[in-house]
């Protein structure tokens, strides 16, 4: 799977990805916990024949002034919504709870 950017996206990866705030659009950090194949199911949920790749995170809850805190496991199915940044663009609160996930005990 790649980024908008074009570039191939891995666990433990940190990304800022397109996320609904209400009738606002937002973007939140998240730590990549793995990539993987499922079936493409169209709007009406019927099963297509082809496979799709996903994305699982954990993103950080910090729209609407909340205090940041972190996410259940969700998933991400539109790599062109998703862009792989560096540690040094995560402001320093973000970055130390990304820094609290461990990959390996979410598979």
């Amino acid at each position: 799977m790649k980024d908008k950017a074009g570039r191939t996206i891995k666990p433990g990866d940190i990304v800022i990805y397109g996320k609904a705030l209400g009738r606002s659009a937002g973007m939140q950090y998240g730590k990549v916990i793995s990539i993987f194949e499922a079936e493409d199911r169209n709007y009406y949920g019927d099963r297509g024949t082809k496979m799709k790749e996903k994305l699982r995170f954990i993103g950080i809850d910090d729209g609407w002034g909340f205090k940041k805190a972190l996410q259940k496991p969700s998933t991400l199915e539109f790599s062109e919504r998703i862009l792989v940044v560096t540690r040094k663009q995560v402001n320093a609160g973000a970055l130390k709870l990304l820094d609290t996930i461990d990959e390996k005990d979410h598979q």
